[in-house]
């Protein structure tokens, strides 16, 4: 037996329909979403089953037609605001990444710039250093032999020092 086989005039869907107002009522203060959906199906329901199509009776549908409505919209815009709001969150976390990942490129950027720099400097020194010992060379055959490699040596760390001089 359902709930409406027992209504058999006006006064019984009028008295039905407020009940069921009141129920709404309840349960669009809880917010359940589930109680909402089952809320809107049952005032569906009552314009399925009220009769007979008076003008009354019409009038009865309407108002639990706009009842359904309103829950289901109601629960839509809910949802909506839901939405928005993750999406708001969303960009603000987004925003914050992307300056986040900015500042960290910027320091890695500068790490990599300060050791060319350091690595650059290091090698004076040692020019320097091969320089001299070349020019104490005297020209026997062994110490042509290391010049040469001195001066390979040389043109290695130059050449180096050119192509990191082009990173920065």
């Amino acid at each position: 037996m359902s709930e409406w086989d027992n209504i058999k005039d006006l006064a019984g869907w009028q008295q039905k329909l407020k009940s069921l107002l009141s129920e709404a009522k309840g349960m669009a203060e809880q917010g359940d979403l589930a109680a909402r959906l089952a809320m809107s199906e049952r005032l569906t329901q009552f314009l399925e089953w009220s009769w007979p199509n008076t003008p009354e009776i019409k009038a009865l549908d309407k108002i639990a037609a706009d009842t359904a409505n309103a829950i289901l919209v109601g629960e839509i815009e809910s949802r909506l605001s839901a939405l928005q709001a993750r999406s708001a969150d969303y960009a603000r976390l987004e925003k914050q990444l992307k300056s986040e990942t900015q500042v960290n490129q910027e320091a890695a950027s500068k790490i990599r710039l300060e050791s060319i720099i350091s690595a650059i400097d290091a090698t004076r020194a040692p020019i320097d250093a091969f320089k001299k010992l070349k020019e104490s060379l005297k020209d026997t055959k062994k110490e042509k032999n290391l010049a040469e490699a001195v001066d390979e040596t040389i043109k290695s760390v130059e050449s180096l020092r050119t192509m990191m001089a082009k990173l920065l």
